[in-house]
């Protein structure tokens, strides 16, 4: 470890296929980024501007929809470029501050320095399309157990603890749609909690595929097909679900169609 010297650069590898295939990945990239933007910040817009949705349930899809933006930001831009170009280095200082970025969005803060800590003297090809953990520590040259561990802990522990908010939540949900005496009314009600929940599992899945399993790291093509839809995919639909199913957001739409008419 003494001889080791410590790489200045990365190189971010991305999806494999010709300069066709490029362009193809950068056009779907482009359009689920348009539209994850222009849902995510016109979900933001209406309810800041609207009155009638400053309450505690918008604002934490107000929040949802911030958080969207910011590690779709951080990823996807990053990810256009390489599809366009041959050289696709980035500086280990760039790539840390991704990694950072990305850290901070999942609550994975802890990860940030000890992973930069380790040290990176072999190959520098980071088998992914934006500086992510388990392709980070297959390159590193130290001990990566205790990074593993430490992963695995940290994300059981959000991975759990949020579910149990989630499934508690969902019971008094159900309890309360369980009351409404029109079968119309429940039928809606469920359909409603249904798409809610299925975003859930989705977002729930694939952050457990990439980070609460140690075989990710040894799985990463598979990782870099998933990680599409926790970094585009999942910012994209939470919008059309939590306003497309949202009485109240559907009618400061209406009235502000009404105000620009």
């Amino acid at each position: 470890m003494a001889n080791c010297t410590q790489v200045s650069e990365f190189v971010l590898l991305g999806f494999r296929g010709g300069q066709g295939m490029q362009k193809v990945l950068f056009l779907v990239f482009l359009v689920l980024y348009v539209v994850a933007m222009v849902g995510n910040l016109g979900m933001i817009v209406i309810i800041r501007a609207d009155a009638h949705l400053q309450t505690p349930m918008h604002g934490f899809l107000q929040s949802l929809s911030f958080l969207d933006v910011c590690y779709s930001s951080t990823i996807v831009p990053r990810a256009l470029v390489n599809c366009l170009k041959d050289d696709r280095r980035v500086s280990f200082a760039g790539c840390a501050s991704q990694f950072f970025f990305l850290s901070l969005a999942f609550l994975l803060a802890a990860m940030t320095t000890m992973t930069f800590r380790l040290s990176f003297c072999g190959p520098n090809e980071i088998n992914d399309f934006f500086c992510d953990v388990p392709p980070l520590l297959s390159l590193s040259c130290s001990d990566t157990s205790e990074n593993q561990w430490v992963l695995l802990g940290l994300c059981g522990s959000i991975i759990v603890s949020t579910f149990l908010v989630v499934l508690v939540s969902y019971i008094c949900i159900i309890s309360a749609i369980l009351k409404i005496h029109t079968v119309q009314g429940r039928h809606r009600a469920f359909s409603t909690c249904a798409s809610h929940l299925t975003g859930v599992c989705l977002f729930f899945w694939t952050v457990f595929f990439m980070y609460a399993q140690p075989s990710a790291i040894s799985s990463l093509e598979q990782s870099k097909v998933v990680s599409i839809f926790y970094t585009v995919v999942i910012p994209m639909l939470n919008p059309l679900i939590y306003s497309l199913r949202n009485k109240d957001v559907k009618q400061a739409l209406k009235r502000g169609k009404w105000k620009f008419s």
